[in-house]
């Protein structure tokens, strides 16, 4: 294939991916040199397969590399699914109990609800958690749910957590992805965007302190009030 065809594919990236090379700095799997080899033209299909190249040993799923007996590197098989789900679990749970919230485990999964969490003021609220930013209207609109979702690729541990009411996630993604032919009234995120990254600054922010092992914990006047 000529420089010239390599290079006008890259009209056919996705606006997410568009965005985050523009927001800078791009990941390296981001460069000219990865853009201009074969890449899917389906929008989602495009963004899982670009993001799948930004993985390394940082992540949650990835291979941890130890010393065998005679000092050589080792590496362990990949966290399958319900393994990454409950380090998940593990992770975010001791966040927030750091940050005095309240963490209960429900009885039977009704609305949608992965946790309960009482607020330190008290309140209770039912919470799904995911693995990445994820929006799903018949699943989880008009139940009073919260998401509760990691930087896909933050650093693992110490990466951020986001909780956010999901109809208000909802609605920012539907007016930004609601004219895609991808669009089925669920959206995912394989990596926070710039613009994702606007819209989830003012909420519920929570990360470890790089001064202390307490967590810190940022919520919006938004996010307190609802």
């Amino acid at each position: 294939m000529s420089y010239i065809s390599r290079v006008l594919r890259l009209t056919l990236l996705a606006p997410d991916t568009v965005e985050a090379i523009l927001g800078g700095p791009q990941p390296e799997a981001m460069a000219l040199p990865t853009l201009t080899q074969l890449f899917p033209v389906e929008w989602v299909v495009e963004i899982s397969s670009i993001a799948m190249q930004r993985a390394s040993p940082r992540r949650n799923d990835s291979p941890l590399l130890q010393s065998s007996s005679n000092g050589s590197a080792v590496s362990l098989p990949k966290l399958a699914t319900r393994e990454i789900e409950a380090a998940n679990r593990a992770e975010a749970t001791a966040l927030l109990i750091r940050a005095r919230f309240r963490v209960y485990r429900p009885e039977a999964d009704v609305t949608g609800e992965d946790l309960v969490l009482r607020w330190p003021d008290g309140r209770l609220r039912a919470v799904q958690l995911k693995g990445r930013p994820a929006v799903d209207r018949l699943r989880y609109s008009g139940r009073n749910i919260w998401m509760l979702f990691p930087d896909p690729y933050g650093n693992c541990p110490g990466r951020n957590w986001f909780l956010v009411d999901h109809d208000e996630f909802y609605s920012w993604v539907e007016n930004r992805h609601g004219r895609s032919p991808k669009w089925e009234q669920s959206w995912s995120y394989s990596y926070i965007t710039k613009a994702l990254g606007v819209f989830l600054a003012p909420y519920c922010h929570i990360h470890w302190s790089s001064q202390s092992t307490a967590a810190d914990i940022t919520v919006s006047s938004a996010a307190t009030s609802l």
